[in-house]
């Protein structure tokens, strides 16, 4: 609330930290570091790893789709009992 805290290079950004160090430090799980991490995020992007996530279990009876998620590394390739699967068959 209010103005940032500000130093002699401007804002006050370890101050800021401190504060917020101070207002979660009962909260359990939840801490306070030093690093900063940037990055492009999509939100058409979670979106779509929503959806997945919400329908695992139905994905996961693909036998493809198994395999491409279970397999480990180095893991044996994909084998199949026939032909490639038609496109109206995916």
């Amino acid at each position: 609330e209010g103005e940032l805290p500000s130093d002699e290079s401007g804002i006050d950004v370890a101050g800021i930290w401190n504060t917020v160090r101070r207002a979660i430090r009962d909260v359990p799980g939840f801490e306070v570091t030093t690093e900063l991490v940037l990055g492009t995020f999509s939100f058409a992007k979670y979106l779509m790893w929503q959806d997945l996530a919400a329908r695992s279990e139905q994905l996961l009876k693909s036998p493809m789709v198994k395999h491409l998620l279970e397999r480990s590394i180095g893991g044996e390739g994909y084998s199949t009992a026939g032909d490639f699967p038609q496109p109206n068959e995916l």
